[in-house]
């Protein structure tokens, strides 16, 4: 009874860890020839009282900007490590607001060029995500390098 017991167990470690191995691979794909915005740091604190979006394509400027957040955290945020001879960051600051949500992005236009960036809609059906703490978000993101000029929407 024991053996049997032991044996089911052993075969369903193996069926599930098997069944991780493949949604992990089909989460992987993509068109080779879509450029991706990835989000690699984002908080609540630290963003400017002023909407910002900023091209950031060297290590100085993002140390720059980190410098500034982390006057007054302690302890401070990491500076992301990027490698900007294949990448370059895109910061969005959404301004001084009340709602506890990250500004997210995504490309929606994209040409010879040019790239146009567009911030995501956010809907609040409840008042979870509304506070009275003044927050001032921010959001940076990695897209591959390019020399295309890249422009927040404001549409």
């Amino acid at each position: 009874m024991k053996r049997m017991l032991l044996l089911m167990l052993t075969v369903l470690l193996i069926i599930s860890c098997k069944s991780h191995k493949k949604a992990g691979k089909e989460d992987t794909s993509e068109a080779p020839n879509t450029p991706s915005l990835s989000l690699i740091a984002s908080d609540l604190y630290g963003g400017a009282e002023e909407e910002v979006f900023e091209v950031i394509r060297d290590q100085a400027a993002l140390q720059k900007f980190y410098r500034k957040v982390n006057m007054t955290r302690k302890p401070g945020l990491a500076v992301p490590q990027i490698d900007f001879t294949k990448n370059m960051a895109v910061l969005y600051c959404s301004g001084s607001t009340n709602t506890s949500e990250i500004p997210t992005m995504h490309i929606s236009l994209e040409n010879d060029s040019e790239m146009l960036l567009k911030k995501a809609k956010t809907h609040f059906k409840d008042s979870i995500n509304q506070g009275t703490a003044a927050l001032t978000p921010f959001g940076l993101y990695l897209l591959p390098l390019t020399d295309k000029q890249v422009i927040l929407s404001q549409k």
